[in-house]
């Protein structure tokens, strides 16, 4: 019984942390670096209108996978990388790359 309840101790931890973990779904905090580059990612004035169409996986690294595109208004061959935001703590680091 008492290993039931250690494990229950332990799965309510886990399910806490991946809550945490989570940028999608929350309430993004001023105080908090991470929240504000987020938030600054997705403003209305760093958004980039283009259209385009997602072409064949062409590699991957450590913060996303790169796919081969074309921009639909140009007919123009481009990259698009896909960018994973699992660590809100890499976050500021991932904009200022991205700036």
């Amino acid at each position: 019984e008492q290993r039931l309840m250690r494990l229950d101790v332990v799965d309510e931890l886990r399910h806490e942390k991946e809550g945490e973990r989570r940028a999608l779904g929350r309430v993004l905090e001023a105080n908090n670096e991470a929240d504000r580059s987020l938030a600054y990612l997705s403003s209305s004035a760093t958004n980039v209108t283009k259209r385009w169409q997602q072409g064949h996986f062409v590699g991957g690294g450590t913060f996303g996978n790169v796919y081969a595109a074309m921009d639909l208004d140009t007919g123009l061959l481009m990259a698009v990388k896909e960018i994973r935001l699992q660590d809100p703590k890499l976050i500021p680091t991932i904009a200022e790359q991205i700036r």
